[in-house]
């Protein structure tokens, strides 16, 4: 493999990394939001979650994705059939 498509799969095994974050931070703050009591520390949990699915997991999952797909030629597997 070339020293290129090396770059691409770190970015890639990055990318999947910051998804990862984002999906285990939002299952912890959302989480901590149905423990809380009040309406403003459910809402605030509510904002943080969104801002964590905003900032990490929906980026990852298309850095990931399309890192992924472009992978896919040089190292040999393909959609041919066969």
């Amino acid at each position: 493999m070339s020293t290129f498509t090396e770059w691409i799969r770190l970015v890639h095994i990055l990318a999947a990394i910051w998804l990862a974050t984002g999906a285990f931070g939002g299952a912890v703050v959302r989480a901590y939001g149905n423990r809380a009591s009040d309406l403003p520390g459910k809402v605030a949990a509510l904002r943080i979650g969104r801002r964590l699915v905003t900032l990490f997991a929906l980026p990852g999952s298309v850095v990931a994705g399309l890192t992924g797909l472009s992978l896919l030629d040089p190292m040999g597997i393909g959609f041919r059939q066969g």
